[in-house]
């Protein structure tokens, strides 16, 4: 019950996790494998379905509906679906996390009916809070996307410019893709508290947002630093489950697609919880350090 650094943010982040692992892996587990089958076996029927669409054209047809069979796939209603479920479910899923994290730093251990009952209230906030996060995130660097794209269909397109103004397009399209970086990266720092702060303070949406935003203006880099360290962690279980595809036949490209969709949902139950640990305890330290909640907790855990 102190301000943390950085490492001890991720150490306390397992403690939670071997402190309670049926209330931590239990509910991601139950809801990311339902989505996680769902999602595969949309991807083998749509996948399925365009691949014998191919019969009987000529090989240069089939080339080019191969090439674009990634975002056949992206853009389809079901991924689109997939997605927003995917969305739903992390959201949810975040708020009964978070409750057991904050149980587990005052030494309590949460069963998952005592953190739905602390959470259902709050699951159309939640599902809200998570939607308009997702559209903060996202909609600005796709902005810079499009304006990227917009630029290189110019050079492209342009057989008559000169080699510099080729060179001047192609330098103005890497900056806006650095600043696409840069934005989504300054967006998921400033937002990462918001759903711990829209569980444990009890507030709105909209609050709980700028909640956020106050608590880590003048710790921007004390949060990235965690989340480069949970980065890491995702990037090595992803890693693993997206291994699957080396043991699959070549010849085997839908069923190949299925399982690394339900390999991916799986290891992302597995990581979030993790997850969910540390935005909760930056949420705790970021208020311990600005707020003296150090000093409220000591209190409460004396109760």
């Amino acid at each position: 019950l102190r301000p943390l650094t950085v490492s001890e943010i991720i150490g306390g982040a397992f403690a939670a996790l071997r402190a309670n692992p049926r209330a931590m892996f239990l509910p991601a587990l139950l809801v990311m494998g339902v989505l996680g089958g769902v999602s595969a076996v949309l991807t083998y029927v749509l996948q399925n379905s365009t691949l014998l669409d191919l019969d009987g054209r000529t090989t240069q047809g089939a080339v080019e509906a191969l090439l674009i069979l990634p975002a056949l796939v992206t853009l389809s209603p079901s991924t689109l679906i997939a997605t927003v479920v995917s969305i739903v479910a992390n959201g949810l899923l975040t708020g009964l996390l978070i409750v057991t994290v904050s149980r587990a730093v005052l030494g309590r251990v949460a069963s998952p009916g005592q953190a739905w009952a602390q959470t259902r209230g709050r699951i159309w906030a939640l599902l809200g809070q998570a939607l308009l996060i997702t559209l903060i995130e996202t909609v600005p660097p796709a902005g810079a996307t499009l304006v990227a794209t917009a630029l290189l269909r110019q050079v492209l397109g342009n057989n008559t410019g000169s080699s510099g103004e080729v060179l001047l397009v192609i330098l103005v399209i890497l900056l806006v893709l650095l600043v696409w970086v840069l934005m989504t990266v300054f967006l998921v720092v400033r937002l990462f508290p918001a759903p711990a702060a829209l569980i444990l303070e009890n507030t709105s949406v909209a609050s709980s947002i700028r909640r956020s935003w106050t608590l880590t203006r003048g710790s921007f880099w004390r949060v990235l630093g965690a989340l480069v360290l949970v980065a890491g962690a995702i990037g090595i279980v992803a890693g693993v489950g997206g291994g699957v595809v080396t043991v699959l036949q070549p010849g085997s490209a839908t069923v190949a697609a299925s399982v690394v969709m339900l390999a991916t949902t799986l290891a992302t139950a597995l990581v979030m919880p993790f997850t969910a640990s540390v935005a909760a305890l930056i949420y705790i330290d970021l208020r311990m350090r600005k707020e003296g909640l150090d000093i409220e907790l000591r209190r409460a855990a004396a109760q």
